[in-house]
């Protein structure tokens, strides 16, 4: 039965969609198509390509007015670099700033939030090198700055130099300090008239990642701090701030303890607001309520791999979207309650190839907003939508436990347990 309904979840994606134009980002959207690729850990598997390069994709699930339509497009790539190079194509074409950053040093990539604030992507790099896809994606720019996150020790003087040989009309800003919580410090300052603050911990990615749509929503920038304390940079920068308004810790306790907490309310002589769940993925929801209460966009990303992940952080600033963690084949529960409860989305994007967030994964993400309501029985009109949205052709994919064909278009029940298991926290998709 687990079999039938991965299949059925998998030929959701199959299905030919009909294209669609995102209203919402058609002044930053390139002429060229986002590449598709598979994932991003160099497997090439031919058969998770999409065909026809085809990013975004509705599907027309309202015909009967049963469900809303629902725009949905995911970006991905061979590897990490590529998957940034993907981003940038589409939510950055024409941009005159970009902001390297070392491919396994996710605390800069935090930082570099404080640079964009969704102005300018964030595109990844080796130590002593430029990696291949971003090295063709920056000779296609025109760029009057390109920063540096990091010290030397995570981007060497040698890519400094080739950088400034083959860019000699772009300005070279290296942003660093002597460890995570110094370089933070520094890119808070290229923030101006900043009066909110939000700190999250520098020894894990999660909390840091899904707080950067909450720092655009605030005009924020995010400190990274430890819990043996604040860094002396960031108390520097702090007491050089004018007036603050708001102050937020994003994570629970552990990451964040209560005496970090403490030194923060006598630095900022602010009462600090804390956003945490049981764990990242509820994390991630508290901060999506707060950040809007009715989002006509989300974007999911892994809640485990930090590298496709940390890439949807300037996006979510640029569209004012938030970020809701998933682990790579289910829905957590607090993130399917709330996209099954939050009835003003109707565009998802998904960051990261198919071992990061699997195409089971992403398909029930997308019947969940499409506006299902899996707790009630399907009438007759929603069966019919649903496999008119689904397949083309309903007897070859939906199929009884006894391996007959369905015989009536009518033999709802069946779908409706199938889709019930696919939902179910606990169950895990055959790929």
């Amino acid at each position: 039965m687990k079999k039938l309904v991965a299949l059925m979840l998998v030929c959701m994606l199959s299905f030919p969609v009909v294209s669609a134009a995102d209203k919402d980002s058609a002044s930053n959207t390139p002429s060229k198509k986002v590449e598709s690729s598979t994932d991003e850990t160099n497997v090439n598997n031919t058969n998770e390509k999409t065909k026809n390069e085809k990013q975004q994709e509705q599907i027309t699930t309202n015909e009967d007015g049963v469900f809303k339509n629902v725009i949905h497009q995911r970006f991905q790539g061979e590897n990490r670099a590529k998957t940034a190079v993907n981003v940038q194509r589409h939510y950055f074409a024409n941009t005159n700033k970009v902001i390297l950053v070392n491919d396994n040093a996710y605390p800069d990539a935090i930082s570099a939030t404080n640079v964009s604030m969704g102005k300018y992507p964030l595109l990844y790099t080796g130590k002593n090198s430029l990696s291949v896809e971003t090295k063709s994606a920056i000779d296609k720019m025109f760029l009057d700055e390109i920063y540096l996150m990091g010290g030397v020790n995570t981007i060497s003087k040698k890519v400094e130099n080739k950088l400034r040989k083959n860019f000699p009309h772009a300005k070279i800003t290296r942003i660093m300090g002597n460890n995570r919580y110094d370089t933070s410090a520094q890119s808070a300052r290229t923030r101006a008239n900043t009066t909110n603050l939000i700190f999250a911990a520098g020894t894990n990615y999660a909390d840091a990642l899904y707080a950067t749509s909450l720092a655009a929503h605030q005009n924020a920038p995010i400190l990274l701090v430890s819990n043996d304390g604040i860094n002396q940079s960031t108390a520097n920068y702090i007491k050089s701030l004018g007036n603050i308004n708001n102050v937020t810790i994003v994570g629970g306790e552990i990451s964040v303890n209560q005496s970090v907490k403490n030194q923060i309310e006598n630095l900022t002589k602010k009462r600090v607001t804390r956003l945490a769940g049981v764990d990242r993925y509820a994390s991630s929801v508290e901060v999506a309520k707060r950040v809007n209460a009715n989002p006509a966009e989300v974007i999911t990303t892994s809640g485990e791999v930090f590298a496709d992940a940390l890439v949807s952080s300037t996006v979510a600033q640029k569209i004012k979207a938030p970020i809701l963690l998933v682990k790579k084949d289910v829905l957590p529960l607090k993130v399917r309650e709330y996209m099954k409860g939050t009835n003003s989305i109707y565009k998802l994007t998904t960051i990261g190839g198919y071992n990061t967030v699997t195409k089971n994964n992403y398909s029930t993400q997308v019947i969940l907003i499409s506006g299902l309501d899996i707790d009630k029985p399907l009438l007759d009109k929603q069966g019919k939508g649903l496999i008119k949205a689904f397949t083309k052709d309903y007897k070859k994919y939906y199929v009884l436990p006894n391996n007959k064909y369905y015989n009536s278009i009518k033999k709802y029940d069946k779908l409706f347990v199938y889709l019930r298991d696919a939902l179910a926290e606990d169950y895990r998709p055959l790929e």
